[in-house]
């Protein structure tokens, strides 16, 4: 009789069927509903807002990415008759990173093609975002290329290890899946309520203060940089599909970086045992030779570590400083670029990522060739802080040489005009075209100023006072440079100086502010009033007065 009441073999495997089916059904009815109220609809980068002259396509502060500091923020639905659309897509580099509110290379390329080509009709719209990786940008890409560009130019490659990066690099499996399922709607709605973001814990970086060492063990894993370079060539092959599903013309930047005064961020000690120590050794007794002055017994020592570990970053850094010292700018340079591609935690583009570049993208995509044309305006050959200001963001005058590679390739693809018709003859000088651009240089500088000292003010007593000073230095001398008597930037001088305790250095840098214009001490003093720790650091420039 109890054997009777048990299910048939065949009615269970209905039941688990059906247990099964039931929540995949229930899953499925919900997306089908979220997605007929519009709920959880992944927000795009533009959005559509009516205005006077037309529809136009604006900028999205709901977007992925939150507000985004495009330029112009917005333009024309409809690309008017006539018109070559151009967009700038990229990382910092794009956005112009130091300069970004005052210059980047879409602005070169807004007002030299006026002048190149007679004022035909042509629009760029700069789509650039610090710190973004290729992969993040293809999801950019994919949207915008409906937008009907005819030329979509792209910057990217130094951003795949930053920090704040690593987590789809360090946990590919946890990002892998992350991402397919934030494809569902009910998961984007349960990550909104939850405040879920980001793609998987990252790592930390090392402080950029640090003085560079070689390690005992390298900063990532041979296979996390592998799976680096992967994303990167997937990013690079998903948004070349994206333009040719469209038809737009992709021009890919070749990236270009600092090789003369950056040293690699991580170096690490591959050899073990005997060979090490020796290395080791070699490494110590070259850098108490340099100490000595004595150049061509550091680069034998540091040439016999090289001997024995030749995967030293830091190590082909400090000779090739010395080569190029003792007037070898050929080896230097060899050595400069072995240093930027044995990184261990790279934030330039390296050989692999130029390989890749290379191997994933097909005949059709231009490139312009940014390396070719630093190399040839550097001093020496060797692209450094005469170009950059950092790693790899050029500085004011360099974006220039961007827009010089970029439209050179144009040009020699007959886009919107041919070869014959582009005038770079009738160019006027970089000042006149700063001019066309707008840029002031005081107010630029002015603009560097009043950022340094608002992050001072918020700094104060957070970091040690040195460090405060040499992060306010570094952050005034991106327009130091150009307008060196702007009162605001001696002003923030002068503050840094008095975190030193160096009041007369100090006092002296405020009498020369105050000289050109005593409004910027006027306004720090009215700030003080408020703010005990900054009235002591105010006072002791002014003597209280």
């Amino acid at each position: 009789m109890h054997q009777s009441l048990r299910p048939s073999k065949s009615t269970l495997g209905k039941r688990i069927l059906l247990a099964a089916l039931v929540p995949l059904a229930l899953l499925v009815l919900a997306e089908g509903v979220l997605a007929l109220l519009h709920v959880a609809d992944p927000a795009p980068f533009f959005v559509r807002r009516a205005s006077a002259d037309g529809e136009l396509l604006a900028a999205n502060p709901a977007s992925p990415w939150g507000t985004l500091p495009f330029e112009p923020s917005a333009f024309p639905a409809a690309k008017p008759a006539g018109v070559y659309r151009i967009f700038c897509v990229g990382e910092s580099t794009a956005n112009g990173f130091p300069y970004a509110r005052h210059s980047s290379f879409a602005r070169w390329l807004r007002v030299r093609l006026a002048t190149l080509l007679d004022g035909a009709p042509v629009e760029v719209v700069k789509m650039g975002y610090d710190a973004k990786s290729t992969q993040d940008l293809d999801d950019l890409c994919e949207e915008v290329v409906d937008y009907a560009p005819d030329l979509l130019v792209l910057y990217a490659g130094h951003n795949q290890f930053l920090p704040q990066n690593l987590g789809p690099v360090l946990h590919p499996w946890q990002h892998a899946l992350r991402s397919r399922v934030l494809e569902l709607r009910l998961a984007r709605l349960l990550a909104r309520w939850c405040g879920a973001g980001g793609g998987g814990p990252a790592r930390e970086g090392p402080p950029k203060s640090v003085a560079r060492t070689i390690d005992d063990e390298p900063y990532l894993a041979a296979s996390a940089k592998a799976q680096g370079y992967a994303l990167y060539r997937d990013g690079l092959a998903r948004i070349a599909r994206a333009c040719a599903r469209r038809g737009v013309q992709l021009l890919v930047c070749v990236p270009v970086s600092n090789l003369r005064d950056y040293a690699p961020n991580k170096s690490h000690w591959s050899v073990t045992g005997d060979a090490r120590a020796e290395a080791i050794r070699h490494h110590r007794e070259g850098a108490a030779a340099r100490e000595r002055g004595d150049l061509a017994a550091a680069a034998a020592e540091w040439n016999a570590a090289l001997a024995l570990d030749g995967d030293v970053a830091l190590l082909h850094y400090e000779v090739a400083k010395v080569m190029e010292a003792r007037g070898d700018p050929a080896g230097a340079r060899t050595h400069y670029l072995a240093a930027r591609d044995q990184d261990d935690l790279p934030n330039r583009a390296t050989r692999e990522n130029l390989r890749v570049l290379e191997e994933v993208l097909p005949p059709s995509v231009l490139r312009a060739d940014c390396p070719r044309v630093f190399d040839a305006a550097a001093q020496g050959g060797i692209p450094g802080s005469d170009l950059f200001v950092d790693n790899c963001h050029p500085e004011l005058r360099a974006q220039k040489l961007i827009s010089d590679a970029i439209l050179e390739r144009m040009a020699a693809s007959d886009l919107i005009r041919p070869r014959g018709e582009w005038h770079f003859d009738r160019e006027p000088s970089l000042e006149a075209y700063w001019k066309k651009m707008g840029l002031s240089l005081p107010d630029m500088t002015t603009d560097f100023a009043r950022d340094a000292i608002v992050n001072l003010i918020q700094l104060l007593g957070r970091l040690p006072p040195r460090e405060l000073a040499q992060s306010t230095e570094d952050a005034l001398r991106f327009g130091l440079r150009y307008d060196p008597e702007n009162p605001a930037a001696l002003l923030g001088l002068a503050l840094a100086d008095a975190l030193r305790n160096d009041q007369p250095a100090a006092r002296a840098l405020v009498e020369r502010s105050k000289a050109a214009d005593p409004e910027p001490l006027a306004r720090l003093q009215e700030i003080a009033r408020k703010d005990p720790r900054l009235r002591a650091l105010v006072d002791s420039l002014t003597d209280g007065q």
